[in-house]
């Protein structure tokens, strides 16, 4: 039997069109609602406390719509929720609607012939942005950062815990390797996606990266980075937060590297800020890695706004809507541009799944 997933994300703008999808959602008679993250506004308010009550008012009028179209939803953090803005009101819709469910650590769901497995966070997370996504020693679970260190936290705990006080959640990848059982019949969504290396896949990111040069101590010439900002900022606000130049995307990396030490050279600075525009692939390598070693063949992803729609296999071949594959690598876009999509998985006899997805306009 035949089962069918609504997926919807990266909602900062307009959340009207939440009730909007969740009607094509009821028409179209879709089993379960998959919400990938970023169901909040991008944290820019004047001040923390009226920006925690922003994004606690955003999230759920979010929540509300989804917890009363009566369908069965899984919903969880992407890059920009905050825990005080997100995780509060998350757990109470959830306890308030019995076909919500609040998704906060890496956990699978066993559907029968499917298998879904949920990782929420992201590697990099907005101002504001407190559910982390990486690899490394710090097992998943909240923690507040006190004097330079670490400790465990519950949720129950964030009732007495001061708002100034740091507190973020961390999912480690490797949780997912244990999850995996039969990879076969798996689907993997993470609101960010693995990393690829060829042009027109789902991890294509189009972007200013804010660059500092400068001379290090073996005097190689290079930059760091320091901040990544969306195309889509107008140039005017990109400029008031630095002050510098925007070198377009057309210039080359030597071209980049010897106009900034030109420029250092005739103003005699130790170390250069500029903003460069860049369309290439952002995908996370842990990510893939992590994937293609718990042979992970489905997978969704959202994160990246311009490469909505795009869906190809993992060695980069085109997918094209309603044909049936066991290989698919897709992001349904986002749901600010109208965009939100329909996978149909479809049993094979060989215990193994075939999946096919649809795009949705709004």
């Amino acid at each position: 039997m035949k089962t069918t997933l609504g997926i919807i994300q990266d909602i900062h703008q307009h959340p009207e069109r939440v009730s909007d999808i969740m009607r094509t959602f009821q028409l179209r008679m879709v089993d379960r609602v998959l919400v990938n993250g970023d169901i909040c506004q991008s944290f820019h308010a004047f001040s923390y406390e009226d920006s925690i009550a922003q994004s606690q008012a955003y999230s759920s009028y979010i929540l509300k719509h989804l917890g009363e179209s009566g369908l069965e939803c899984y919903f969880w953090a992407g890059s920009h929720e905050s825990i005080r803005g997100f995780e509060l009101p998350a757990r109470a819709f959830s306890e308030n609607y019995p076909y919500l469910t609040y998704v906060p650590q890496i956990q699978k769901f066993d559907f029968g012939s499917l298998d879904l497995i949920i990782i929420p966070g992201s590697d990099y997370v907005s101002r504001g942005g407190e559910f982390h996504l990486g690899t490394g020693n710090l097992k998943t679970g909240m923690y507040i950062s006190e004097n330079e260190k670490l400790s465990p936290i519950s949720p129950k705990d964030l009732q007495t815990i001061p708002d100034e006080d740091s507190v973020f959640r961390y999912n480690n990848m490797s949780d997912l390797e244990k999850l995996v059982i039969n990879p076969e019949k798996t689907i993997a969504i993470c609101h960010i996606p693995p990393r690829f290396d060829f042009p027109n896949s789902v991890d294509i990111a189009h972007f200013y990266q804010l660059r500092e040069y400068s001379f290090n101590e073996r005097n190689e010439f290079g930059y760091i980075e320091k901040g990544i900002f969306p195309f889509e900022i107008p140039t005017e606000i990109l400029l008031n937060i630095r002050r510098t130049d925007i070198i377009p995307k057309e210039r080359d990396e030597s071209f980049i590297s010897l106009h900034a030490q030109r420029f250092m050279h005739v103003y005699s600075l130790d170390r250069w800020q500029v903003f460069v525009e860049r369309k290439t692939n952002r995908g996370n390598s842990q990510l893939k890695d992590t994937y293609n070693s718990a042979g992970i063949q489905v997978a969704i992803n959202g994160h990246f706004h311009e490469s909505g729609g795009r869906a190809h296999t993992k060695e980069g071949i085109r997918i094209d809507e309603d044909k049936y594959t066991k290989n698919l690598f897709w992001n349904p876009g986002s749901l600010d541009e109208g965009k939100a999509g329909i996978l149909t998985i479809s049993p094979g006899i060989d215990c193994g799944i075939s999946v096919s997805y649809e795009s949705i306009s709004l």
